[in-house]
């Protein structure tokens, strides 16, 4: 299993190099069940719309969120587990996840959840 885990990085890596995109690593529940609490992402600097899971900047943090609305340059985002909003500037967005590999088996992130409080 963990060879598999680092050939993927390894080839997530050199894609990255190949075709321009960033590399992002997503930590912490906002996302979960969609995203684990530990994930890596590719990013691409491309349109976004309702629905999309987008990287941004807000207040000093890295987040990655799904986008709720966007009204001219002001977006509304939500982790799919919060139950609060972040509304940002189109300028802190960093770019759109088109694809992300979570690396916490998901039993084992029921597992931690629960130990964790969560229900």
């Amino acid at each position: 299993m963990k060879l598999m885990k680092v050939s993927i990085l390894v080839l997530l890596f050199l894609l990255s190099l190949l075709s321009m995109q960033d590399i992002i690593l997503m930590v912490g529940f906002s996302m979960y069940p969609t995203v684990g609490p530990l994930a890596i992402g590719l990013c691409r600097d491309e349109t976004i719309k309702e629905g999309d899971i987008i990287a941004f900047r807000y207040m000093n943090h890295s987040i990655t969120h799904r986008v709720i609305s966007i009204q001219g340059n002001t977006i509304v985002t939500k982790g799919d587990h919060n139950d609060f909003y972040e509304v940002i500037d189109r300028k802190d967005v960093k770019c759109k996840v088109v694809w992300y590999l979570s690396l916490i088996p998901p039993e084992s992130v029921e597992k931690l959840y629960k130990k964790m409080g969560g229900k």
